[in-house]
């Protein structure tokens, strides 16, 4: 979805330190994007999982063109030399228990995500308006750390700058790639992802100004957050003793195998279906042998441990079953 919000809000807006945390005296949801108007939000390094893991970094290009007289007539004093500001940030809610991300939900969460992002910035002087436009400075590669609050998660505003296409084109247009990094206490699960762009102009004196939101959905709508996997360490005189026993059972299985293809031909083993115990025997083998991927040791072992666990079990029920029924 790419909606347009347009909202009235206090002159304080002009400062955005303030501005993006108050809530618009009136709002208006738009039917559909202005005319001109285009953004998108486009993972470049999220696999076709969707999965995002926590504690890692993942880029988003955030592509915006807009037609600014098309959005309000008070643009051209917010205007130089081609040139006009605008805000971004990226936007999660629970997919479960939130459902549609409302990108007009946290105006408050600004402060709180200014004061906890850890991306690295040019020091900040204490006071002033320098301190309020250091405070949105942004560089490209950069990691900001998002922050959670309820069932939503948020990165902090950064100020970027859209530039018109042509001289005199009413056209503007900006990218910019934005880093993000979960903390590792982000609940894990479904989130609806969006892109948050926020412009702002005079609306018709000195005390209001006319607030612009646009939001995009990712491709897909939806990702899902998980915890980096975790290899407990065991120690050396565990893994020894495993495989001591591992070596143990898988002889004496091995055994077993030879006796009963020896005697294939005896009378006893016909008696006895010697092709199903033979079989019987090889599904307790492989189930011994892959005993061993229950040691965290290896990634590759939690993958293996299902199917060749499992499998041989299931087999040696159906095989000890089908000789039952036959008795």
């Amino acid at each position: 979805f790419s909606p347009n919000i347009s909202g009235v809000v206090p002159n304080d807006i002009e400062s955005m330190n303030v501005g993006l945390q108050k809530s618009p005296q009136s709002v208006t949801l738009m039917p559909s994007c202005f005319n001109g108007t285009r953004f998108a939000v486009l993972p470049l390094d999220l696999g076709a999982d969707r999965v995002l893991i926590t504690e890692q970094n993942y880029t988003f290009r955030l592509n915006l063109e807009v037609n600014l007289t098309a959005i309000s007539t008070n643009v051209t004093a917010e205007i130089l030399d081609g040139k006009s500001r605008v805000f971004f940030r990226l936007l999660m809610c629970d997919a479960i228990r939130e459902g549609f991300c409302d990108p007009l939900r946290d105006l408050q969460g600004a402060r709180i995500d200014q004061e906890n992002s850890s991306d690295v910035t040019q020091p900040v002087q204490q006071g002033g308006e320098e301190e309020d436009d250091n405070r949105f400075e942004y560089i490209q590669g950069d990691a900001l750390q998002a922050v959670g609050k309820g069932q939503l998660i948020f990165t902090r505003w950064i100020q970027w700058t859209l530039r018109e296409l042509e001289p005199g084109d009413e056209m503007y247009r900006t990218a910019v790639n934005i880093t993000i990094q979960l903390p590792s206490a982000t609940r894990v699960g479904a989130y609806f992802f969006i892109g948050h762009a926020v412009m702002s102009f005079p609306s018709g004196g000195s005390e209001l100004y006319e607030r612009i939101d646009v939001a995009d959905a990712v491709p897909d709508n939806v990702v899902q957050i998980e915890n980096p996997q975790v290899i407990t360490k065991v120690s050396f005189a565990m893994i020894i003793a495993l495989s001591v026993i591992i070596g143990i059972c898988s002889t004496i299985a091995f055994l077993m195998l030879l006796f009963v293809l020896y005697h294939l031909n005896h009378t006893v083993i016909r008696l006895a279906q010697g092709p199903f115990l033979a079989a019987l025997v090889v599904t307790c083998l492989v189930n011994i042998i892959f005993t061993f991927t229950a040691l965290p040791t290896r990634s590759i072992f939690c993958t293996l441990r299902q199917p060749m666990v499992i499998l041989p079990s299931t087999l040696m029920a159906c095989i000890l079953v089908g000789r039952m029924w036959r008795v």
